[in-house]
């Protein structure tokens, strides 16, 4: 399977703006679909590891920008013992790539944590702007790249979004300053 130049200049601009870092390989249960994931250590915090994905923006959106193509790859930080944070990074990428779900901001993939962490809290994740990075979208001739983030959200919160809307939750979690790397939080209700 060959890289693409668009692919290879996403992972310069993530290396250039996150550190150097390892690109790991994850497939599907079926072993069909495939995802490169980087993982770049102690970034944006020491014992905080960030992976980004790199070729979910091959997979179509349906958008469009200006006449191009609208293509997303995802990021998600997480406390570094947390091994299995790249598998939930990477089935939110199968979420697109196989079951053609949203990616967007305010989207939720319900239980993708609790696939990897059982009896946990934050069981969700919540697809946001990239507030921690000033991340740019990127412009190729065949499509046009954004970034989201991966937030975890518990049950509660989830009800929340659905109940109020997406935005009132990114408020309260702001303001209650809620640990987003610790997939073992607990709910801010």
């Amino acid at each position: 399977m060959s890289i693409s130049a668009e692919n290879k200049a996403l992972h310069r601009y993530l290396s250039t703006l996150l550190g150097s870092g390892k690109v790991h390989r994850y497939w599907d249960e079926a072993e069909e679909s495939s995802i490169d994931i980087l993982e770049i250590k102690d970034v944006p915090a020491p014992k905080v590891t960030t992976w980004a994905t790199i070729g979910l923006s091959d997979a179509q959106t349906g958008l469009t920008v200006t006449g191009v193509p609208l293509r997303v790859e995802f990021i998600f930080s997480s406390m570094t013992v947390n091994s299995r944070a790249p598998n939930i990074l990477a089935t939110c990428a199968f979420n697109v790539i196989n079951s053609k779900m949203k990616s967007e901001p305010g989207v939720i993939y319900p239980r993708v944590i609790e696939m990897y962490y059982k009896n946990i809290d934050v069981a969700h994740v919540l697809l946001g702007n990239p507030y921690l990075w000033d991340m740019e979208t990127q412009k190729f001739d065949t499509k046009v790249v954004a970034w989201l983030v991966a937030v975890p959200i518990s049950g509660a919160e989830h009800a929340f979004a659905d109940d109020k809307g997406v935005d009132h939750l990114e408020r309260a979690l702001e303001a209650r300053k809620v640990d987003i790397f610790n997939l073992r939080r607990k709910s801010i209700f």
